[in-house]
C-alpha cells in the first residue's frame, strides 16, 4: 500500500529526512523549513550513501556534507532542537537489511521525508508513510543537486552560487 503524506500530516511528527545532499541546497533547506512550518516535532536528518565520496555521484565525503548542513541549517536559524544530523550507509543490494538497519538506527520515526524513487518503493513495500517535498505540488525552489554537480564540472560558478546556502559556496570550490 502507498502512503503518501500532505504537508498537514508533519504536524506533531517525527521526521527522517533521508537524503544524499550532494551537495546541501536551498532545495534541501527548503524541505526542512516545509516540516518545520507544518509543527513537525523532530526531523532526523541523515546523510545516506555516507560511506560513499570521490565519485561523479557522490563527489562529496559525509563529513564534509555534514559540515555544509550544519553550516546552512545555522546560517538560516533553523533552532538546534528541532534536528539531528547523522549518517546511512547504502545497502542497495538489499532492501530487507537496509530497511532493518534504518529501523535499528532510527527506532522512533513517523514517517520517512524523501524525493528518492527508490526510497519511495521501500516505504510502499514497508507500509511507512512518506512526504515528497520535491513533488510538483510541494516544490518551493526549483533546484537538484545533479543540476548543480552539472555546473560545477561546467564552471558555472554564478548559477552555482544562486542555489546554495551563503557561506557554503566556499565548501564547493
Amino acid at each position: 500500500m502507498h502512503i503518501s503524506c500532505e504537508k498537514k500530516d508533519l504536524l506533531g511528527k517525527e521526521i527522517l529526512y533521508i537524503w544524499r545532499f550532494q551537495p546541501f541546497h536551498l532545495g534541501h533547506l527548503d524541505a526542512v523549513r516545509q516540516a518545520i512550518d507544518a509543527w513537525a516535532t523532530h526531523i532526523y536528518i541523515v546523510i545516506w550513501s555516507a560511506q560513499e565520496s570521490g565519485t561523479q555521484k557522490n563527489p562529496r565525503s559525509a563529513s564534509h556534507r555534514r559540515e555544509m548542513i550544519l553550516s546552512s541549517l545555522d546560517i538560516s536559524w533553523i533552532p538546534s532542537s528541532i534536528y539531528s544530523l547523522s549518517e546511512l550507509d547504502d545497502m542497495l543490494w538489499d532492501d530487507d537489511a537496509w530497511f532493518q538497519n534504518l529501523q535499528k538506527t532510527y527506532p522512533h520515526f513517523d514517517l520517512i521525508m524523501s524525493g528518492n524513487p527508490w526510497l519511495h518503493d521501500i516505504c510502499t513495500q514497508m507500509n511507512i508513510p512518506r512526504y515528497d517535498p520535491f513533488s510538483d505540488e510541494n516544490r518551493n525552489v526549483d533546484i537538484s543537486a545533479t543540476q548543480i554537480r552539472e555546473w560545477i564540472e561546467e564552471g558555472e560558478w554564478e548559477k552555482v552560487r544562486e542555489y546554495v546556502v551563503g557561506e557554503n559556496f566556499s565548501f564547493i570550490l
